[in-house]
């Protein structure tokens, strides 16, 4: 099995390196939920002759998370990086990961949709997240800290996303809406921010 370990002693302060893996990661990931309800309105929107109460209602609720948008944003953003945050024990309130537990069943679908998330995020980028796993593994040493999950993983990506829509009222067919249109927004940057972490933990010694 291949490990990774801190080749250079005097390399880069782990403390600060953690620090700059995490702006790079909200600054990636932070704009995502903007850009979740536009396309989803279009897609209703296009089917307005055939519009069922059902489609009226799930728009009223895209327009009331676009009321809430500046809101949501920032909570997601808080989210992602309370994920490295966790990375090291810091005493925050915990949570951004995936629990299932006792799940309201009105929420059931979203929160299976988003295991299904995870799924297909780990099956579309196991190669980068494979080493990328292990080279927070080995950062966490460096750190002092009990190896935890990887800050930008499937688990904590999908865990952010449904924390951050947790108290939002969504439909059986909204539900599944937002979920896909959020994997199609991690599409877009997960392969770039996968290789930029990967670079700069190579470039700190984790290689």
């Amino acid at each position: 099995m291949q490990t990774f370990g801190l080749a250079d002693a005097s390399g880069p302060d782990p403390v600060r390196l953690l620090e700059e893996l995490k702006r790079i990661a909200v600054e990636q990931l932070g704009a995502i939920p903007g850009g979740l309800y536009r396309p989803i309105e279009e897609q209703l929107q296009s089917t307005q002759l055939a519009q069922s109460d059902a489609q009226r209602k799930d728009l009223i609720s895209l327009l009331g998370m676009r009321q809430r948008s500046a809101s949501l944003l920032m909570r997601y953003r808080e989210m992602i990086a309370r994920n490295f945050d966790d990375f090291v024990g810091r005493p925050r309130l915990s949570g951004s990961g995936l629990v299932l537990g006792l799940v309201d069943e009105e929420q059931l679908g979203f929160h299976l949709a988003g295991q299904r998330l995870v799924e297909s995020i780990g099956h579309r980028y196991q190669g980068p997240l494979e080493i990328l796993d292990l080279r927070f593994e080995a950062l966490a040493t460096a750190l002092g800290a009990a190896t935890t999950t990887n800050p930008v993983g499937a688990i904590r990506l999908a865990g952010a996303f449904l924390h951050t829509f947790s108290d939002v009222e969504l439909s059986e067919t909204l539900q599944p809406s937002l979920v896909r249109q959020y994997e199609l927004e991690l599409s877009r940057v997960l392969g770039d921010l996968y290789g930029k972490l990967n670079s700069r933990l190579a470039e700190g010694g984790f290689n």
